[in-house]
């Protein structure tokens, strides 16, 4: 099944949202992201350094539609230099501390979206961890992924509602209407 964004919106609302803000030095070429103060463990016993991972100069996993206007659900997913399955996210949120992050696969040759399987649990893979200052610390073992489809915890029910639809994935039934959720996605590696 292939997704479709509205490119011509998001970019729409990127350049309100720079010009209302006050930060026009966003557009003036990507800039590393600064280190940031990570906690040094995450309740799994695993320890993060900010220097273990490669981040994006610029949001890789982006809201379907920027209904806040706040730059909340833009979010820098980071992959660690070493491991593939550590992943670290960083971005802002605007209804909860908390988000639920659904790992996909995209296929290039088709642009098919392949959401991964929990078995054990007869549903979509996925895990909801707190959004901190620091970032937020994900991992995902024994499964290949290059995408994320990311809410916060008010819309997890909605979205996972969405993404197990009988069918396959009915993205109208997803969070970002109204304004009163939204769903981000995008792909962070090849």
């Amino acid at each position: 099944m292939e997704i479709r964004f509205n490119t011509t919106a998001a970019i729409g609302s990127l350049l309100l949202l720079t010009s209302l803000s006050g930060c026009a030095n966003f557009l003036g070429g990507p800039q590393k992201a600064p280190g940031r103060d990570l906690s040094n463990q995450d309740g799994s016993g695993l320890s993060y350094n900010p220097e273990d991972y490669n981040c994006p100069y610029e949001s890789n996993v982006v809201p379907d539609y920027n209904w806040m206007l706040d730059g909340s659900g833009f979010y820098e997913v980071c992959t660690h230099n070493e491991n593939a399955n550590d992943i670290m996210i960083h971005g802002e949120t605007y209804f909860s501390d908390q988000i639920c992050v659904f790992p996909a696969e995209v296929i290039d040759s088709t642009g098919q979206i392949f959401l991964k399987q929990d078995i054990a649990h007869n549903s979509i893979l996925y895990k909801c961890v707190r959004a901190e200052d620091g970032g937020a610390p994900v991992r995902f073992d024994f499964t290949n992924y290059n995408a994320f489809f990311i809410v916060e915890q008010p819309n997890f029910n909605q979205m996972l509602s969405c993404l197990t639809a009988p069918g396959g994935p009915n993205y109208y039934a997803c969070p970002n209407t109204s304004g009163s959720g939204y769903y981000s996605y995008g792909r962070f590696r090849q």
